[in-house]
């Protein structure tokens, strides 16, 4: 673990604001208006958050949540392959009948994690439905391919022409299209 040097004293009080506003889940724009930066600014966030001293506020800001969280970057990839690897048909009973019924003794540590929602009506031996859904295994698996970088989010352009020569070309083919479109 390395050490991250303290930063406070490097940002004034409208960054400190900044900054607090971000990491409690606003965008950084919202986050800028929120600590009193213009509109300019505000619609440009990457000149204040791309800053040296504001990204290592962050970053130490970060540390200490999540030192005192007891939470790193480890534990959230547990969590997210236990919501990945999470099956309900492991708590699934089937009678002769093909009905199917949930036995929450079936419920295992790690079903207990990936478990979003328990709805019940009824009461003990009288429960008549339950609605039980697990985390979203689709967005954990994203989640995680991400942190692994196999997913491709940046759109790379080739730019061999100009605008200009592109939008020459597409009217040429309009040209020829509508040349054609008459002939018939």
């Amino acid at each position: 673990i390395r050490k991250i040097m303290p930063a406070p004293h490097l940002l004034n009080e409208r960054y400190r604001k900044a900054v607090v506003h971000f990491l409690n889940g606003m965008t950084k724009g919202a986050a800028l208006r929120e600590a009193g930066f213009s509109a300019d600014t505000s619609s440009n966030p990457g000149v204040i958050f791309n800053r040296p001293e504001v990204r290592a506020e962050i970053e130490r800001r970060q540390h200490i949540m999540s030192s005192k969280a007891g939470v790193d970057a480890d534990w959230i990839i547990e969590r997210l392959k236990l919501i990945a690897d999470a099956d309900l048909a492991d708590m699934l009973l089937v009678n002769e009948e093909g009905q199917g019924k949930i036995d929450l003794n079936r419920l295992t540590p790690a079903l207990r994690a990936a478990l979003g929602s328990f709805k019940s009506e009824g009461y003990g031996s009288n429960v008549f439905k339950m609605d039980v859904k697990l985390s979203d295994k689709l967005k954990a698996l994203e989640m995680l391919g991400r942190h692994l970088g196999l997913f491709q989010d940046k759109l790379e352009l080739n730019a061999e022409k100009t605008l200009v020569e592109l939008l020459e070309a597409g009217r040429e083919r309009a040209r020829e299209r509508n040349k054609e479109d008459a002939a018939t």
